[in-house]
C-alpha cells in the first residue's frame, strides 16, 4: 500500500509517529510564514501544517503553489491539534506528487457555485469528489448491502437473469431494441418472465437486483430509461406474504441506512424509523 493510515482514521495511539498519507489536496491557505493544506481521501479530511522556517523557502513555494485536487502523497509526524479539522494535524517532511491537476479546473470541488448539469456531466470524476455526491454512493451500497443481507437470511437465492433477449415480450413497443450479430433481440425490461419459470423449476424464493431498461419517453427528469430493480418471486405465498417480506426488508434497510450518520449528516436527510407491521389498505 502506498498509505500507512487513511486521513478520518488517525488515531490517539498515532500521535507522535510518522505516517503516509495520499489524497487529493483540497485547498491551500497560505499565510506567509505558515501554510495550511487540507488533504482529502474517502474517509475524510486532516490538515497538514507547513512551516517555512522548518521547511526552507524553495520547499514551502513549491508545496504551496501545488495545484487543488492534484492527488499527492505525504509522509510526516501526526500530531493532535484540537484547532484542526478533526483534531488532527500533520506536519509534513515530504510531499511527491502522483498526479497533478491541470488548471483552471471546470469545475470546483468545494466551491459554492452550482454548476450547470451539462458541466457536472462533462466533468463527472471531480463532480464525484464532491461530499453530497459521495455521501449518495454510501447511502445506495448500504441499502444494496441490507437487500441482500436480509433477502438470504429469509432464505431467498440469488439469481441473475438475461438481459439480451430475443423476442419483445410483457409489451413490445417500450423495449430497446437492438442488433444481436445478424440478428434483431431487446433489452429487458423485466426478469418476470425468467422468475416464473425458476418457480416451475422448484427453486421457490429467489431474488434478483439489476438492471432494467424501458423505452419510454418521457418528459420528466425523475423518469429513468436505465434503472436498477429489485425483484423477487416466491412459491406457495400468498399477497399477505409477500407484503411481509417487502416490509421487513423496507424496515432493514432502513436500519441499516440509519448508521450512516455522516453521509445523512451530509446530505441534510434524517433516518427513517419504521414500526411493523405497517399499515395495509384491503379492497374492502
Amino acid at each position: 500500500m502506498f498509505y500507512t493510515r487513511k486521513c478520518g482514521e488517525i488515531e490517539e495511539s498515532d500521535f507522535g509517529s510518522e505516517q503516509t498519507l495520499c489524497g487529493w489536496l483540497q485547498d491551500i491557505r497560505n499565510l506567509g510564514g505558515i501554510a495550511f493544506i487540507q488533504l482529502r481521501d474517502i474517509t475524510g479530511i486532516i490538515q497538514l501544517t507547513l512551516l517555512k522556517k522548518k521547511l526552507g523557502d524553495e520547499k514551502f513555494k513549491d508545496w504551496t503553489s501545488i495545484n487543488r485536487e492534484s492527488i499527492i502523497l505525504v509522509r510526516g509526524i501526526v500530531k493532535e491539534n484540537k484547532e484542526a479539522p478533526g483534531g488532527v494535524e500533520m506536519l509534513p517532511d515530504n510531499i511527491e506528487i502522483l498526479n497533478e491537476a491541470e488548471t483552471p479546473l471546470p469545475l470546483g470541488v468545494i466551491d459554492k457555485i452550482d454548476s450547470e448539469i451539462e458541466t457536472r456531466l462533462n466533468a463527472r470524476y471531480l463532480d464525484l469528489r464532491k461530499s453530497e455526491i459521495a455521501a449518495n454512493f454510501q447511502i445506495r451500497a448500504a441499502v444494496s448491502g441490507a437487500v441482500h443481507k436480509h433477502l438470504r437470511r429469509e432464505k431467498f437465492l440469488e439469481v441473475q437473469t438475461p438481459k439480451i433477449i430475443a423476442s419483445a415480450t410483457e409489451g413490445g413497443t417500450s423495449l430497446f431494441e437492438m442488433k444481436y450479430f445478424d440478428k434483431t433481440a431487446y433489452l429487458a425490461q423485466s426478469p418476470q418472465l425468467y422468475k416464473q419459470i425458476l418457480m416451475s423449476g422448484g427453486l421457490e424464493r429467489v431474488y434478483e437486483v439489476g438492471p432494467a431498461f424501458r423505452a419510454e419517453e418521457h418528459n420528466t427528469p425523475r423518469h429513468l430509461n436505465e434503472f436498477i430493480t429489485i425483484d423477487i418471486e416466491m412459491s406457495f405465498a400468498d399477497d399477505d406474504v409477500v407484503m411481509g417480506v417487502m416490509e421487513r426488508l423496507v424496515d432493514c434497510a432502513a436500519r441499516v441506512v440509519a448508521k450512516e450518520t455522516e453521509a445523512l449528516e451530509t446530505l441534510g436527510i434524517e433516518p427513517i424509523e419504521l414500526e411493523l407491521p405497517l399499515p395495509r389498505i384491503t379492497y374492502d
